[in-house]
């Protein structure tokens, strides 16, 4: 399976699909849980790019808009942070990719940010 990197897939991604909050690249592991299901399942993922307001994560599985999300980001192999999210788009990649963005329940504080981003 050839995968793409992550700079590569920020050229793929259309304009049209873009937050209008400045956004920040991050390289962090996440795990991904379906909120309703409370299942002990989860994704793993990577954190393609977040800001106060979203989140775009890139997996193998697809997930379809208006899902909701529990996202555990890990930092130092321990949970750092769990964030709640929307599906607000589902893109395929090639190589089985997919760039998922996400809305967050609420706002990140410019510290949160710097906390994850660091």
């Amino acid at each position: 399976m050839k995968t793409h990197p992550i700079a590569r897939l920020r050229q793929i991604l259309p304009s049209a699909q873009r937050r209008g909050q400045e956004r920040s690249p991050c390289d962090l592991d996440v795990s991904v849980r379906l909120l309703r299901a409370r299942a002990a399942y989860f994704w793993t993922a990577r954190v393609w790019d977040i800001s106060a307001s979203g989140i775009s994560l890139q997996l193998k599985e697809e997930i379809r808009p208006g899902t909701m999300l529990e996202i555990e980001i890990l930092k130092r192999e321990a949970v750092a942070r769990k964030l709640l999210g929307r599906v607000a788009h589902a893109t395929e990649h090639p190589g089985g990719t997919w760039i998922i963005g996400c809305d967050l329940d609420r706002r990140l504080t410019d510290a949160e940010l710097r906390a994850l981003t660091d």
